[in-house]
């Protein structure tokens, strides 16, 4: 059965998310947070995160965001360091001993998704219009480094956690497979649950088999046929949920991802523009997790995105996953640009400073300081929009030479924006001249 959030208590007040009436046909639904800063937009999408997870009416809660600083809950439970089970996180958190970069642990949450598809019994086959539509082959190279093979030349010494059933296991896996594991995650180990723990070990046993003289995993996926590849062999779903294991507990690195791109070739992840890797990173770390009836929740995707990117954002997400059935995204932004091409049925956008729901069509192609006066609250210096309301209504008042009640109601909401403006604003004093002219009039 179809989830879909209608409303939410936040903050003491409903927030309307999409009708309560819908449009058949429609495939996904698509709403669009603004409100002014401060207003609790982020809080709110990690608040619906957490009924996500909670109800669990949704095959998949999909939280995304390019911002250091998100609010979404940890994608692991902090109890027994597993992963929630139907709670995906594409950011820049990251996790284990090795506190990565921003954009790496960015990249690496993006990459484990789209290993996790390749693993999943459902196979890829819709990864391929996803990649279409970023003009990517359905191809891609990743190079991983298992972070917790021990390089110190000095005697192997597991007496820190002499007498546990952690110590028995890491002389096993010496004795049988000639691993000796890097003290430094010896803690890491000891907190995990037994069953965890062998299944860890294990990861260990079979991610040793493949890799190469450098101690690194290099392996070739191709989307459109749902294999993997280390060399001249195909890498089975066992070595798969091995290399996810250990990236999931934070025992293994990702050091490069590959994507080839059309026209240009081979194009790393890791030295694309800041722009480039946001943008991809959005889309495919969303394409690895979604499934039909999934939740995806993504926080302010304008950050590094050049204004064009933003305005074509929200074609090639609604593109992108046109095939999934019942998805609900639901994007917080400060972006004019996100808005101005959201259209469609099922496309929504909800104010929380005003508390109201609009239809996407009211908004689209809208100029960026429309969407600013109208939409934001957040008019700022100069705006065009506002200034031709002015001038058009100090026009037909000249001409008339009355105010009507029309010509009253244009003015109360230039009064409005009034309020909103700086004092140094020219468009301030525009909208004062106005009133006065509108005032001269009302009153022979």
């Amino acid at each position: 059965m179809a989830s879909r959030l209608i409303n939410i208590d936040f903050d003491q007040k409903l927030v309307r998310l999409t009708p309560e009436n819908v449009s058949p046909g429609v495939n996904n639904w698509y709403t669009v947070l603004v409100g002014k800063n401060g207003i609790g937009k982020s809080r709110l999408l990690s608040s619906i995160a957490q009924i996500g997870i909670v109800t669990e009416d949704y095959s998949k809660v999909i939280a995304v965001s390019t911002s250091p600083f998100d609010k979404f809950p940890s994608p692991r439970n902090r109890s027994n360091n597993t992963a929630k089970a139907n709670y995906r996180y594409v950011g820049m958190r990251s996790e284990g001993i090795y506190q990565s970069s921003n954009s790496v642990s960015l990249i690496s949450s993006a990459a484990k998704g789209l290993l996790e598809k390749l693993s999943s019994e459902d196979g890829t086959h819709n990864l391929t219009a996803v990649f279409d539509s970023l003009n990517f082959r359905p191809v891609a190279d990743f190079i991983l480094k298992p972070g917790y093979l021990r390089g110190s030349r000095e005697a192997y010494d597991t007496s820190r956690v002499e007498g546990t059933s952690l110590a028995i296991e890491l002389r096993r896996l010496e004795r049988e497979h000639s691993i000796e594991v890097d003290e430094r995650y010896f803690d890491l180990l000891e907190n995990l649950h037994y069953g965890r723990l062998l299944e860890v070990l294990d990861a260990m046993v079979t991610v040793n088999k493949i890799l190469t003289t450098r101690k690194a995993i290099e392996l070739r996926a191709d989307f459109s046929i749902s294999t993997l590849t280390f060399g001249e062999f195909q890498a089975g779903r066992s070595i798969i949920l091995a290399v996810l294991v250990l990236l999931e507990v934070g025992l293994m690195r990702l050091m490069d991802f590959t994507l080839e791109k059309f026209g240009f070739g081979p194009l790393s992840l890791k030295k694309a523009s800041s722009g480039e890797q946001c943008l991809l990173v959005l889309i495919l770390g969303i394409a690895g997790h979604i499934d039909d009836n999934s939740l995806i929740l993504i926080d302010e995707p304008e950050i590094s995105l050049h204004p064009r990117w933003q305005e074509e954002f929200m074609e090639l997400l609604t593109s992108s996953f046109a095939s999934y059935q019942n998805c609900q995204f639901i994007i917080a932004t400060h972006s004019p640009q996100i808005i101005a091409r959201l259209r469609g049925h099922g496309c929504y956008i909800a104010s929380l400073s005003r508390g109201e729901l609009y239809d996407a069509e009211e908004f689209h192609d809208k100029s960026a300081d429309f969407q600013l006066a109208e939409l934001f609250d957040a008019p700022g210096i100069m705006n065009e929009y506002i200034s031709r309301l002015a001038f058009n209504l100090l026009a037909k008042v000249k001409h008339s030479k009355e105010v009507t009640a029309s010509s009253q109601a244009e003015l109360s909401r230039l009064l409005q924006f009034k309020e909103q403006l700086e004092e140094s604003d020219p468009v301030k004093e525009l909208i004062i001249s106005v009133a006065m002219l509108c005032e001269h009039y009302a009153a022979n």
